[in-house]
């Protein structure tokens, strides 16, 4: 990847990639990647995120189960991703029997916070108990869609009342839901 260092709009999506190669970091002038699938190694780990200051549009990250912890989360640098307007994080499904621990759950995604002026989000089977609070935030004041799908495990919602620009919210399978 290294070698590309003037490329500015990466589309993978449809196809089948498992993670995302090493030294994505390296592309620092890239504008447009559709998707961003984490590795399981700090090469290809969701913090590669964090030297890509000036993507645009829409980002889809996903396998955020290879996330190992909130330092790593934190490195995306989410949060200072200025013109992205649509976020998609997506988790896959469990595994039978598999175990998470719903506190780092949590954390991953308090750390994957975006920026203030996102119009759209979507969380695809995020497997924490909780969701964090900054999902319904006032100051997400541009934020008009939101899409919270597959959250099984989920047993509180966070008030959403402080989205004043909201016009569609989508709560599905959420199966363990009292709150």
């Amino acid at each position: 990847m290294q070698n590309l260092v003037n490329l500015r709009h990466l589309d993978t999506y449809g196809t089948s990639l498992e993670e995302m190669p090493k030294g994505m970091s390296k592309l620092q002038d890239l504008q447009f990647l559709s998707d961003y699938v984490v590795g399981k190694h700090e090469e290809n780990g969701v913090g590669e995120l964090g030297e890509l200051p000036h993507l645009h549009g829409s980002l889809r990250i996903s396998k955020l189960e290879n996330v190992k912890n909130s330092g790593e989360a934190s490195n995306a640098r989410m949060d200072e991703k200025i013109h992205l307007d649509t976020l998609y994080l997506r988790w896959s499904s469990f595994e039978e029997g598999e175990v998470c621990d719903s506190q780092t759950e949590k954390d991953v995604l308090d750390k994957l916070h975006p920026h203030k002026n996102l119009k759209k989000l979507f969380i695809f089977g995020y497997r924490g108990t909780m969701l964090p609070d900054w999902i319904g935030q006032s100051s997400y004041h541009n934020m008009t869609f939101l899409v919270l799908r597959g959250c099984r495990n989920c047993w509180v919602v966070p008030s959403l009342g402080q989205l004043p620009s909201l016009m569609e919210l989508k709560l599905e399978g959420f199966d363990m839901v009292k709150k």
